[in-house]
This record gives structure tokens, sequence and C-alpha cells, in this order.
């Protein structure tokens, strides 16, 4: 019976480091929340939160959100997809 290979001789292979990395990047995404605030918004969508702000305030699709407490602003993970579908150009 073989000796199982040790991580540092499976990482010695070009095509493991590589498929390593892919699996780091895949399952090291962060997951979002289903209520996320503007921060986290602005993170996911790779936007500043000021241009949030600007989302908001469209007049024809409005970025989505809603007040906690009648202060802290969310958005629903979502609807913010949905949001985003209807930006989609096919």
């Amino acid at each position: 019976m073989s000796n199982p290979l040790k991580s540092s001789q499976i990482l010695s292979n070009p095509l493991d480091k590589t498929q390593t990395l892919i699996y780091t990047l895949v399952m090291g995404q962060k997951e979002f929340k289903e209520f996320m605030d503007l921060k986290e918004v602005a993170e996911y969508l790779g936007v500043d939160v000021s241009t949030l702000y600007r989302y908001m305030k469209d007049d024809i699709n409005p970025l989505p959100t809603f007040l906690i407490l009648g202060k802290t602003l969310r958005v629903k993970k979502a609807e913010l997809d949905d949001w985003l579908d209807g930006y989609k150009k096919y």
C-alpha cells in the first residue's frame, strides 16, 4: 500500500497550485447577508457609498432601500439582485 502524498508534494505541481488558488478564490468569497447596510452594498457592487445615494434618487428605477427604526438604511440582497437584473442589457 502506498503512502498518501503530503500537501507539500501536492503543491509542488503547478496545476495543483492553480487548482488550490481557484478553490481559495471561490470558497473564500465573502458571504453577503440577507440584509446589507450601505457599506456592504457598495462593496458588493464595487462602487462608492456616495454612488448608492445617487442610485436611490433615480426617478425610473431607484435602489430599493428601507429604514430600520427610522435611521438605519438597509437593502435586502434579493431585491438588490432583482434591481440589478433591471439594468441587464441584452
